[in-house]
């Protein structure tokens, strides 16, 4: 009986909270400012002004950021490739 009573209380609490307005757009406890973005709610960091991302976000950015490593891992690669052919060219010659 008890756990059924401290759902109903925790049901209580949670009908009578009420929505308190953020009057500067800043949470102090996270210290991030919020910014209304169309239909969302920006979170940007205080100390460096960065976005935080929402999920959709981190996804394409992680993935633009996997494909320029693996870009620059390329480009790597055949500049090696060219100075090694070039050296092989040199003793053939």
């Amino acid at each position: 009986m008890s756990i059924c009573g401290s759902k109903i209380h925790k049901l209580d609490f949670y009908k009578k909270s009420t929505y308190e307005p953020i009057p500067d757009n800043r949470s102090e406890p996270l210290q991030v400012r919020l910014q209304v973005e169309e239909r969302l709610i920006g979170f940007y960091r205080e100390d460096t002004g960065e976005k935080l991302l929402i999920p959709d976000e981190l996804a394409q950015a992680l993935g633009q950021e996997v494909l320029a490593r693996q870009s620059k891992q390329r480009n790597t690669q055949n500049k090696n490739a060219n100075a090694q052919n070039k050296q092989n060219c040199r003793f053939n010659n």
